[in-house]
């Protein structure tokens, strides 16, 4: 089985708040969405988001799997209740995704990390969508992931897999650069009760 754990959608909802957002500065053209964070220029194609697109993709890669999260600009960059706002409607669009792909896709999260109370809150949200995990940026707002703020979400996610006696698998799957994973029948089986396990949340 292959499985691609690093595969980005990027919803409208996504896009309508970054356009409203002061920073990155985001104007679209066409089809993309461009953002400018100084440093950098970002160009994010709708077409290269399509579900659709990204099945045709997988197909004439051989991948079976896809692990989907929406990706940067994130609500980090929002305020606090934006951002809340924001990854309710992302996760509940990432889950819809992800239901109507027969299988092929399965959805991370995401919290609004620098909102510590609506994060707990949006733990509980995506066990109750179906999605498999969460994502942790590395950076989130002003908060490093090592504040003692974050402890409460932290715990909160901690016990959301306790209560569910989730695996951790993934430190048993061989990595490679380009994020995909060719896995062995033994490991595949590991994702696939991890799976299940989230399936039965």
């Amino acid at each position: 089985m292959r499985i691609d754990v690093q595969c980005h959608i990027f919803p409208k909802v996504l896009q309508e708040y970054m356009l409203d957002n002061p920073y990155p500065k985001c104007v679209k053209k066409g089809g993309v969405l461009i953002c400018d964070f100084g440093s950098q220029i970002l160009g994010l194609a709708d077409e290269s988001y399509d579900p659709a697109a990204i099945l045709r993709s997988m197909d004439a890669g051989k991948v079976d799997i896809s692990i989907i999260s929406p990706n940067i600009p994130d609500p980090g960059f929002l305020p606090p209740e934006k951002a809340a706002e924001l990854c309710v409607k992302l996760n509940e669009t990432t889950a819809e995704i992800a239901a109507g792909s027969g299988g092929r896709f399965y959805g991370i999260g995401l919290l609004p990390w620098h909102a510590p109370e609506a994060a707990v809150r949006e733990v509980v949200h995506i066990r109750e969508l179906g999605l498999v995990g969460t994502m942790l940026f590395s950076r989130n707002a002003d908060l490093q992931v090592d504040d003692p703020a974050l402890e409460p979400v932290y715990d909160a996610v901690e016990k959301a897999l306790a209560d569910n006696n989730i695996e951790t698998v993934m430190s048993e799957i061989t990595m490679v650069p380009d994020t995909m994973v060719q896995l062995t029948d033994e490991d595949a089986e590991k994702v696939r009760k991890t799976i299940d396990m989230f399936d039965d949340m």
